[in-house]
């Protein structure tokens, strides 16, 4: 497909038209790509704060990111918060 950059916006369009996000396998297929094209596009779009993603292994499934917060939910934040929640419980 070309520049990453390029596929990195074309990957979070195509997230932005799917609210229940999409996995790494629907990615490739909507955009026509080979499996060893996509984890570098997905691995920028991850850092560079474009993209956030739950879930693990075979089950991630991808979100665009909406002003700073995932339009999916989740993330490390509210995992973060989560624990030291727990942790403060237990400590009581």
């Amino acid at each position: 497909m070309g520049d990453i950059a390029q596929v990195v916006e074309t990957i979070v369009e195509l997230l932005k038209r799917s609210p229940g996000g999409l996995r790494a396998e629907q990615i490739r297929e909507r955009l026509g790509l080979l499996a060893k094209e996509l984890p570098r596009p997905l691995k920028e779009a991850l850092s560079s704060g474009k993209v956030s993603k739950t879930g693990q292994k075979r089950a991630t499934t991808y979100f665009p990111k909406e002003g700073g917060a995932a339009a999916g939910g989740g993330g490390r934040r509210r995992k973060a918060a989560r624990n030291r929640s727990k942790a403060a419980k237990r400590s009581k």
